[in-house]
């Protein structure tokens, strides 16, 4: 305080009236100099003078205070505060004069919420990370395509149709990865300027966001558990065999799953209908 009570001495000395105005606060206030009402309201009476309407408004005040202390002495109440019967440091933190702690402040709350912010970039590196493992796709996709074509001819149609199945699950989990990393960026890091008005831009990142973003997403993994549930039911013929990787309880937990899957997008779906109805 002793920096803002030089600076408003020097304010007041060169007659400005927000400077005078707030020296008489702190005078009002007792912060950094000795409490005195009649020092406040003399200033308060010269900022007045200098055409400030908070001077007219400080020498009203200072006069219900010296009323209400004046009031407060003949009733026989004990005042720590002059102006009101209340602790003094409530009084101190409800006057005007914290205003100047928040203009001090000021810089440094815009400094934090701007570091705030700028911590969305740690998000970057993730769905960099996704966009490689949609390369390890893309290289599993080809793999299966090649082994498809080359045994094609000693395949019987039941194999042929559950490695389709396969390539369709692979292709459905890119899809998942694309709207995660192309969504999920324009949605929670920054937007990519270079979409506006590009000519192959997703007709479905127009009107992307965090809403939308989930159902889809939930859509997409209904329909990836859709096709391994699929592939699960070709596969179902073999149950019992020695060489089967199907069982009874596997096809059941399978089933289980994807209808937890459909009953939790159904919710989302209902929620988020809920919540447009409300704005």
């Amino acid at each position: 305080m002793g920096e803002a009570l030089r600076l408003l001495t020097q304010a007041n000395d060169a007659q400005h009236p927000d400077g005078t105005y707030y020296l008489g606060m702190l005078y009002e206030s007792g912060l950094g100099v000795a409490q005195d009402l009649a020092a406040a309201k003399a200033l308060y009476q010269q900022a007045a003078r200098l055409g400030s309407d908070e001077g007219r408004l400080g020498v009203r005040r200072i006069n219900l205070a010296l009323k209400a202390a004046d009031q407060g002495r003949r009733s026989g109440l004990s005042l720590v505060c002059p102006r009101l019967a209340i602790p003094r440091y409530i009084w101190i933190l409800t006057h005007p004069v914290v205003d100047i702690t928040r203009k001090t402040m000021k810089p440094l709350v815009s400094r934090m919420e701007s570091f705030i912010f700028a911590s969305r970039w740690l998000q970057a590196p993730l769905y960099l990370g996704l966009i490689v493992a949609q390369g390890v796709y893309v290289y599993k996709f080809v793999r299966e395509l090649i082994h498809l074509v080359a045994d094609a001819p000693t395949m019987t149609e039941t194999q042929i149709m559950l490695i389709v199945l396969g390539l369709i699950d692979v292709v459905m989990i890119a899809n998942l990865l694309i709207m995660v990393v192309i969504g999920g960026y324009e949605t929670f890091v920054s937007k990519i300027d270079g979409l506006v008005s590009h000519e192959d831009r997703p007709e479905w990142l127009s009107h992307v966001n965090a809403g939308v973003l989930k159902t889809k997403l939930a859509l997409a993994l209904i329909s990836i558990s859709s096709i391994h549930l699929l592939k699960t039911f070709i596969s179902a013929s073999d149950m019992g065999a020695p060489t089967s990787t199907v069982s009874e309880q596997g096809v059941m937990w399978q089933v289980i799953i994807h209808c937890t899957f459909l009953l939790s997008a159904l919710v989302m779906a209902w929620t988020d209908k809920l919540m447009q109805g409300k704005h």
